[in-house]
């Protein structure tokens, strides 16, 4: 199966592919490129998907794109931004926040000091999957605006279904939680983040 932006498709040997369009994708086609409620997908050419794309990049990029990278402003105001990324979210692609961090990474070197980006393993988009979803993000923002207290890692606790809950942490990128092997690989205290 291959992801695409609007939903998946579904291809099999011979090379036929059938789409399986999301219910986000279908709805921001037809009522807000389109303005059609009965625009129909299943007619659509890859050409008609590309014009349509491309058509919508005109019109909403100012509002919903964050192409920027220059967040030195933000930075100067004295502003703190924590983000996470499902890394199953089948709606957004997770390598468009993740290069957008690179960016800002490039442009502005010290992005720890105000910026952290974590990638969540098997959470889909906002919520669901099997990896759990951050739930401290407010608390730990807050910490650090109000307290100084500088997040290295964010908890995240999940269903395992063999033994129950199991406990890891997210680190910051580029760092990744790394197994140290000798404990409890369910808790979080058997992982550092590592370079």
């Amino acid at each position: 199966m291959f992801q695409i932006r609007y939903g998946e498709i579904t291809c099999s040997a011979n090379g036929t592919c059938v789409g399986n369009p999301t219910a986000p994708g279908t709805q921001w086609i037809q009522l807000f490129v389109e303005k059609n409620p009965n625009y129909n997908l299943t007619n659509m050419t890859r050409q008609d998907f590309d014009d349509i794309y491309h058509y919508s990049k005109q019109i909403f990029d100012d509002i919903y794109s964050a192409n920027d990278p220059d967040l030195t402003r933000f930075r100067d105001a004295g502003g703190k931004m924590l983000s996470y990324h499902g890394m199953l979210d089948k709606i957004i692609p997770s390598s468009g926040t993740e290069h957008h961090y690179k960016a800002v990474t490039e442009l502005t070197p010290d992005v720890h000091d105000f910026f952290r980006f974590y990638k969540v393993p098997g959470l889909q988009h906002c919520s669901g999957g099997t990896g759990g979803q951050p739930t401290v993000i407010c608390a730990t923002l807050t910490a650090w605006v109000e307290n100084g207290t500088v997040p290295d890692a964010l908890p995240i606790s999940f269903a395992n279904n063999k033994k129950g809950t199991t406990s890891r942490k997210l680190c910051p990128v580029p760092p990744k939680a790394v197994y140290d092997g000798s404990r409890d690989p369910d808790s979080s205290a058997s992982f550092s983040c590592v370079s």
